[in-house]
């Protein structure tokens, strides 16, 4: 299938802003984003999304778009010409400071997901063409602006006719959405695999909106976010999670600090949803999670570090003796990858990075009910430092450690459980 189109590079200007459009399909919305460098601005369709950039807003008063409203057949495509003046319906943002609110919008909800449609203005257009009959004959064009806020807003274009069932009427009597994309048809009236795009001209602007962002760091790849449970479950049974990811803290091994998270609305590709979650304001976030000083031992023949996250960990006790060992974890946000890091505070000496693929606290009963016990949210395996060799100590000269964050939604007796384990430690003798 071609597409044929007068749009030229030239006439596409989305300076600082971007288009989107959502449909329903598999039970769920779906969003694509346009822009200027994608080619997939011939998809745009029906009702659609003007968003700025971090850090810009709308300029409604330099923005415009113009679409070409001619019928043409198949045979047309010979002698494809640029429409005229007459041809074209021309839309100017700043049409809309002064216009009302004219119709109704008769939404479901999901098209309009985070669109508050009860805020809306109408521009009525009459346009004089030509029908099939050659008969000249006028039609109104009513553009709406829905929700238009300084990070957004909804264009919708309807023609005059008495058709039901569109998201837009006037007195009750339905209005077609444009289709942007029109099928040809053929002389013996057939419809063409080819089909001509209808927007002529669009220039859409943002301007510095004069606030600087805390932005996410997601180099248009995805963003990160950090969520609570209640959260979690709530966009994953609406199912409006599509390439982003998201972290529940429960699911990560210990919560984040605050000092590296903003809060900030959710987006789905790009739009803005109600939901509200936290991103990171820098790539590397580095959380601590144990710290052990050693004191010396004899005839040391293995020393272990037990994470309830991640495989038994085995250090050279000559980078540990009489030293204070200190293990964190790193979350690098560009590239979704947790490492672990040891140090004995003078080097490194233990790096590796792993996937974490299980939800903490570890139920070890595998059974997901009663978690708020005890008894079956605790790990069987907390973290702990063995130590095995052939020295007799004596109780008071055991290694210390203590947890030091606290996970999301951990309970309090649970903390104090974990802590009491790992002050205790453990020391195998032989």
């Amino acid at each position: 299938m071609t597409v044929y189109s007068t749009l030229t590079p030239e006439n596409t200007i989305l300076n600082n802003v971007y288009l989107s459009y959502s449909f329903w399909k598999n039970s769920q919305v779906n969003v694509v984003k346009i822009d200027k460098d994608t080619n997939n601005i011939s998809d745009l369709k029906l009702e659609f999304k003007i968003i700025a950039n971090d850090g810009y807003k709308i300029d409604y008063e330099n923005s415009s778009f113009e679409v070409d409203l001619r019928t043409l057949q198949e045979s047309d495509l010979k002698t494809l010409t640029e429409p005229s003046e007459f041809d074209l319906l021309k839309i100017d943002l700043n049409e809309f400071a002064t216009a009302e609110k004219i119709g109704a919008i008769n939404a479901d909800g999901s098209y309009f997901e985070n669109v508050n449609n009860t805020n809306f203005k109408t521009i009525e257009k009459t346009f004089d063409t030509v029908n099939d009959y050659g008969e000249l004959e006028s039609v109104k064009y009513y553009v709406v602006l829905i929700d238009p806020k300084d990070t957004s807003c909804m264009i919708g274009i309807y023609s005059d006719g008495d058709v039901t069932g569109s998201l837009f009427s006037i007195n009750d009597i339905g209005k077609p959405s444009i289709e942007l994309t029109q099928l040809f048809i053929n002389d013996y009236g057939e419809f063409s695999d080819d089909t001509f795009f209808k927007v002529h001209k669009i220039n859409l602007n943002g301007k510095v909106s004069g606030v600087t962002p805390d932005k996410p760091l997601s180099k248009n790849i995805f963003t990160t976010y950090v969520v609570n449970p209640e959260t979690l479950t709530g966009i994953t049974g609406a199912q409006n999670i599509y390439n982003e990811i998201i972290i529940n803290t429960v699911s990560y091994p210990l919560k984040f600090k605050d000092d590296d998270l903003t809060e900030t609305t959710l987006k789905v590709a790009g739009e803005e949803t109600s939901t509200k979650g936290k991103t990171f304001i820098k790539n590397n976030a580095k959380i601590e999670i144990f710290k052990f000083t050693i004191p010396t031992f004899n005839n040391v023949e293995q020393c272990v570090i037990n994470l309830p996250f991640t495989n038994s960990v085995f250090l050279n006790y000559e980078d540990l003796e009489n030293k204070t060992i200190t293990g964190y974890l790193n979350y690098e946000v560009l590239t979704s990858s947790t490492t672990l890091i040891i140090t004995n505070g003078d080097h490194t000496i233990y790096k590796s990075m792993f996937d974490i693929g299980s939800d903490l606290p570890y139920k070890p009963t595998g059974d997901f009910a009663n978690y708020s016990k005890t008894e079956t949210r605790l790990s069987n395996d907390p973290p702990l430092l063995i130590i095995k060799c052939s020295q007799i100590v004596r109780q008071n000269e055991v290694i210390k450690g203590t947890i030091k964050s606290e996970i999301t939604g951990i309970l309090k007796n649970e903390l104090e459980l974990l802590n009491t384990l790992t002050e205790q430690g453990v020391i195998t003798n032989e």
